[in-house]
């Protein structure tokens, strides 16, 4: 899950951050 955050906050941004961690947390 954290490789998947990193290449999501690399790849997206600030939007795509935020509905990531939103997963992690669910």
């Amino acid at each position: 899950m954290a490789l998947k955050a990193v290449c999501v906050l690399k790849g997206a941004g600030e939007t795509s951050g935020t509905v990531h961690f939103e997963q992690e947390d669910n």
